[in-house]
């Protein structure tokens, strides 16, 4: 019986001094009140309502955490490492999960940058919404490059530097005050 109490100690002194596989990693840091991230996930919100207005989160809020990332399963099943992954969350889940590169570059100066971390909020939220990568979908590519969001593209560029189509989005669906020669012409 006492070597039973012993061993059993040992083993649970063992399992509570041996590290994790993220020992290294900080703790997970909630950004969800962060000006950027409301921001973004506001944009979110609304593309989302544009796109798919039947559609409705399940969260109120949604809670966004820096921590560390997994590897994922890109478009036709090519493994993404998890230094390459920017964003992460489960179909229907009420929390997005956010690199530490992605914090970096949306407080970055490269406005390209902010632009994409911005479009990842709007592909993140849709897996708020319960809706699955997908390359039919431009917004759920898991090629973040074709992935375009033109409330991201005016809050980032300003209306100038946003591109014809996407100032033709906005002014369809009344998202924007547009000339309607700018629409037209691309100003």
């Amino acid at each position: 019986m006492t070597l039973r109490v012993l061993l059993g100690a040992l083993c649970a002194t063992l399992l509570a001094a041996a590290p994790t596989a993220n020992a290294d990693a900080p703790p997970p840091l909630d950004v969800t009140g962060a000006p950027l991230v409301q921001r973004d996930l506001a944009l979110a919100v609304r593309y989302w309502a544009v796109e798919e207005p039947a559609l409705t989160s399940p969260c109120t809020p949604e809670q966004v955490v820096v921590a560390p990332m997994a590897a994922a399963t890109g478009n036709d099943g090519v493994t993404l490492p998890a230094a390459t992954v920017w964003a992460e969350t489960d179909l229907s889940s009420c929390v997005i999960d956010i690199s530490r590169s992605m914090w970096r570059a949306m407080h970055g100066r490269d406005r390209a940058d902010r632009r994409a971390a911005c479009a990842m909020f709007a592909h993140e939220y849709g897996h708020t919404l319960g809706l699955a990568d997908t390359a039919s979908v431009p917004m759920l590519n898991m090629d973040s490059s074709r992935q375009d969001d033109p409330l991201c593209a005016q809050a980032v560029n300003g209306w100038r530097r946003t591109s014809r189509r996407d100032r033709v989005w906005l002014g369809l669906n009344r998202l924007a005050d547009v000339p309607p020669t700018w629409v037209q012409l691309g100003e």
